[in-house]
């Protein structure tokens, strides 16, 4: 019984045995595998080598590109240098030009315009000149404004504040005469709650709010005192600009009807007369004129006369007020 029992177990064994070397690859098959991974491996070795050779292109041409581009930068400040140089170039040449026409209509008899101010120019100029001094040491609009919006938060914080401390008094006189157990009990102890509530947050805002109204308030009371004494002087002073204003500009249609010449210092940022749009020129005009009247200048070269003394942004703001830009754009 043992021996037959062994026999059918010998026998399933190699049954067994038997399928699964029917199952296992064959030579063939495992050759195949090995040559497809062969030939796996040479493309993977390939497609390395493509990488390494787009990298090593892609280097070059970044550096390439860095190169033109450093190249363009170099050309750029190059033109740009160019283009200055140029520009001096041409003023140079202006300058130049108008002295020689100058001395040309000069030599032909062509009379010169006098453009020295007279003592009542200067007058006019002083008077001006001491308004602007005035105007200029009074609060900026922009800042006076700031702080009237300062005084207006705090008035508006004293009557937010007033409305809600009526309201919880309001609310608190109710609940007394609505009882303990009246009906509307819980609604008004929920509007003074409310009230409470709001008096508190109004109350963390009440130091910064104060504060400012008051800072912004003594600004304001120094300000118009400021404006008060000099009320007079601003006022002649801008009404002897408007007078001056006038003369100058008649004074410049004149030369220009009777094609005089104008001085050298004129010339030199303005030119020998106005150009097709005469509008701006005369108002550049006008506002050197009335510069060198206000601050006394008699240089016959420099139009403004030399660089004030003091501080230089102090000097350019000084300019700037006088409306002093636009005539170093005519041409």
């Amino acid at each position: 019984m043992a021996r037959r029992d062994d026999q059918q177990w010998l026998t399933a064994e190699v049954g067994r045995l038997e399928r699964e070397l029917g199952d296992a690859p064959s030579q063939a098959d495992l050759d195949r595998v090995e040559a497809r991974t062969s030939d796996h491996e040479y493309r993977l070795d390939t497609l390395d080598g493509d990488i390494a050779t787009l990298r090593d292109a892609v280097a070059e041409a970044d550096h390439t590109a860095r190169s033109h581009i450093a190249d363009l930068d170099r050309r750029l400040d190059e033109v740009e240098d160019s283009a200055v140089d140029g520009t001096r170039r041409i003023d140079d040449l202006l300058r130049r030009t108008r002295w020689l026409e100058h001395h040309l209509r000069a030599a032909d008899g062509v009379p010169t315009a006098d453009l020295t101010a007279d003592p009542d120019v200067v007058g006019l100029a002083h008077a001006e000149r001491r308004a602007r001094e005035r105007r200029a040491a009074h609060l900026p609009d922009a800042t006076r404004r700031r702080h009237h919006a300062a005084v207006a938060a705090h008035a508006g914080w004293v009557r937010r504040r007033d409305e809600v401390r009526r309201a919880a008094l309001t609310a608190s006189r109710e609940i007394a005469g609505d009882g303990a157990d009246g009906p509307h009990r819980a609604d008004l102890a929920q509007r003074y709650r409310e009230a409470r509530s709001a008096l508190d947050g109004l109350a963390e805002q009440a130091g910064s709010v104060r504060r400012h109204a008051d800072t912004a308030r003594a600004a304001l009371e120094r300000d118009d005192a400021v404006r008060t004494t000099d009320a007079g002087t601003v006022a002649s002073g801008t009404a002897a600009g408007r007078v001056l204003s006038t003369r100058l500009r008649t004074r410049l249609t004149e030369m220009v009807g009777r094609h005089e010449l104008p001085p050298v210092w004129f010339a030199t940022v303005l030119g020998l007369g106005p150009p097709a749009d005469s509008a701006p020129w005369f108002d550049a005009a006008v506002a050197v004129l009335r510069y060198r009247a206000a601050y006394d200048i008699d240089d016959a070269v420099q139009a403004l006369g030399p660089e004030p003394t003091g501080d230089a942004e102090q000097s350019a703001r000084r300019r700037q007020a006088w409306d002093l830009t636009a005539p170093f754009r005519v041409r």
